[in-house]
């Protein structure tokens, strides 16, 4: 509600200050869930207010971005540096006395260019949403409007060979901004993303925004559902237990059709010894992904297999000796 509350005041802030034009507009919270939210752009809650709240937020961003040319950054922020909380969280005259400066002014990185959130810890959320939120990303980026890949994905002869070229790039952008990520897993969940958008826009319109539609087939099939880094994943019977990791519970979503996924199940194949099509598949799924028609797609990236083709085709054999034949004269 309060960052509902800041983009509603921004226009009248901006008119009041003279119309001036700004660089940049960050956006700060001091509750990691609710900047989970708004990075990831999905709540995985039923709370029919929040989610309400959330699309306003959204629509509020396109129309600043639509008439500043840019969309805010959310933010993170300790509880001790919001000083809204001295009065919601309770305290004596005396300490707000003594509190009244921080009151008035807030702390010294308003006025003084410090990046606060640049440090912060943020244990709730996912690795991907941390780096944006310290990072100067654009909310763009946030929602998933990050470009199509460049990258010549049928160049590539493996999914780690793939993931080495972003990785690199990012690896270089965070040092510049003395941020220790993991790349290759944070280059893998952008190249899925934008697979994903690519080949299920409809599904993931609906899975952002349900009300008054009917559910999708692959949607009720699947059990398909968004998680925190916004990436598709799969619902299935052993969701609930407690025998398996949280990836072969709930596998993320690629088609069949895709060259990140045609590498990735080379490489899934190739880690199960060049096996078949059952083992390349219980492969896949121990890793955490889930190939629509997945049967096929697998058969397909088999069949072009170097290694498999000349091991399996059968041996040619001589024929078998004969006896002498008999001379035969006119």
């Amino acid at each position: 509600m309060a960052v509902f509350l800041a983009l509603r005041c921004l226009p009248t802030l901006w008119r009041n200050f003279g119309g001036f034009s700004p660089s940049e507009i960050h956006v700060a919270t001091d509750s990691q869930v609710a900047l989970s939210w708004l990075i990831s752009g999905t709540i995985v809650s039923r709370n029919l207010f929040a989610r309400n709240r959330l699309k306003d937020i959204q629509q509020m961003s396109a129309e600043l971005e639509a008439t500043l040319g840019f969309s805010p950054s959310f933010r993170y922020v300790s509880t001790t540096e919001n000083p809204a909380d001295l009065i919601t969280r309770g305290l004596t005259l005396k300490r707000f006395k003594a509190c009244l400066q921080f009151w008035c002014t807030g702390r010294d990185w308003l006025s003084s260019g410090i990046r606060p959130w640049a440090a912060q810890l943020l244990p709730c959320l996912s690795q991907h949403s941390q780096v944006v939120a310290r990072s100067s990303w654009n909310a763009a980026i946030l929602q998933g409007e990050e470009p199509p890949t460049v990258l010549p994905l049928e160049r590539f002869s493996s999914f780690t060979k793939l993931l080495r070229v972003p990785s690199l790039v990012l690896r270089f952008i965070h040092r510049l901004r003395r941020l220790e990520v993991y790349t290759e897993r944070l280059a893998a969940i952008l190249l899925m993303k934008t697979m994903q958008r690519q080949r299920y826009a409809e599904e993931l319109a609906f899975l952002r925004d349900s009300s008054g539609r009917t559910i999708l087939g692959l949607v009720r099939d699947l059990d398909l559902f968004i998680d925190g880094e916004g990436l598709i994943m799969s619902g299935s019977r052993i969701a609930r237990s407690l025998h398996f990791d949280p990836e072969v519970k709930h596998p993320v979503l690629l088609a069949k059709d895709n060259p990140v996924t045609r590498l990735i199940i080379r490489d899934a194949h190739t880690r199960c010894q060049h096996l078949g099509v059952e083992s390349t598949l219980a492969e896949l799924r121990r890793c955490g992904y889930w190939v629509a028609k997945r049967r096929p797609a697998v058969k397909t990236v088999l069949a072009s297999c170097a290694l498999c083709r000349k091991y399996n085709a059968r041996q040619v054999l001589p024929p078998p000796q004969c006896g002498h034949l008999a001379c035969f004269t006119c």
